[in-house]
């Protein structure tokens, strides 16, 4: 069923449908997530578990060089190779270890609805500032009619906590596409909790289609190439796994285009041209290289099964070519 829209949705929502078996929300008004936000990497001990103190330490490092958020345990950060216990420990562990809950937007989807619930209470118990949920993945995609139930549980304890979702669309990996009409249907039901999307499918008529609903909803685009386009069609950020290399580039590139400035700007090329130079190889094996380089620190090397560390001779071109951007200072 394609639902009307809520006009009212903007500020505060009050208006609910009643679907059977839905405690209904309601009305809430929240602050609204918006800027550079890094996908941020995991960094893994000898016994393969999350290494919290580097993390926080990188995670504190993101902050001090302008993202506005980090994501732990999105694509970037393997959250599909750790179980929900050791997410939720870690997520915890985190913020015992001194980061802002409020600065953080992790990942709970799951694939397993139960599992899905679990991660996404106990995440909003920290007080984050917002989680974004992946939807269901293996079994083929079954449009809104089949994501309805996955997601609305999910956001009715997001609207108990008074704290915004965001729905994350990366078919070319989960296989399943985030339909506008779900969004609709949710953002009707839930007002300003289903608050936006992060749009990581690479496919510029998605993100157009997104965008189109942009004057009342948070849309971030996966990639800072897109950041310029975004920005202009009214989208709020965007969501970067290099940026756990290139943070200070990303907000200089997001403060100069707010400000007004054009997509040809230094700032916003520079930006570019890393993102450009770093997704040519599989990109968390080349993220992780990366930070290894930069911390000094060989725990940065290790990736959870399957995923495998990037080859000498690859390790050795990334290099050369962010060094031939003549903006990439390590």
């Amino acid at each position: 069923m394609v639902l009307p829209r809520n006009k009212m949705y903007g500020a505060r929502s009050s208006i609910r449908i009643r679907w059977p078996g839905l405690i209904q929300p309601g009305p809430v008004q929240m602050k609204s997530i918006a800027g550079i936000i890094s996908a941020t990497a995991t960094p893994l001990d000898d016994a393969g578990k999350p290494d919290v103190g580097l993390m926080a330490a990188h995670i504190t490092n993101l902050f001090d060089q302008g993202c506005h958020y980090a994501a732990p345990f999105g694509t970037t950060g393997e959250a599909n190779c750790y179980s929900v216990a050791e997410r939720i420990a870690t997520l915890r562990a985190l913020v015992d270890a001194g980061i802002d809950p409020a600065r953080l937007i992790p990942g709970t989807g799951a694939a397993a609805l139960a599992d899905a619930v679990e991660l996404t209470r106990t995440t909003l118990d920290l007080g984050v500032a917002g989680v974004l949920i992946l939807p269901p993945f293996y079994y083929p995609d079954t449009g809104a009619p089949g994501l309805a139930p996955y997601y609305r549980p999910l956001l009715a304890l997001a609207a108990k906590a008074d704290i915004p979702a965001l729905f994350y669309n990366i078919p070319q990996m989960s296989k399943v596409r985030i339909p506008v009409t779900l969004m609709d249907m949710m953002r009707y039901e839930f007002g300003d909790v289903a608050h936006g999307v992060k749009d990581s499918s690479g496919d510029r008529e998605q993100l157009d289609t997104y965008l189109a609903r942009a004057d009342d909803f948070a849309v971030f685009p996966g990639t800072e190439n897109l950041l310029d386009v975004a920005l202009a069609a009214g989208g709020v950020g965007c969501i970067s796994g290099p940026a756990n290399l290139t943070a200070d580039k990303c907000r200089a590139a997001y403060d100069v285009l707010k400000a007004g400035g054009a997509p040809d700007d230094a700032a916003v090329q520079a930006m570019k041209a890393l993102r450009t130079a770093i997704q040519k190889y599989p990109l968390i094996p080349a993220i992780k290289h990366l930070l290894a380089n930069r911390y000094e620190s060989e725990t940065w090397l290790r990736l959870k099964p399957p995923l495998r560390p990037l080859g000498g001779a690859e390790s050795m071109q990334l290099e050369a070519d962010l060094a031939a951007t003549g903006v990439w200072d390590g």
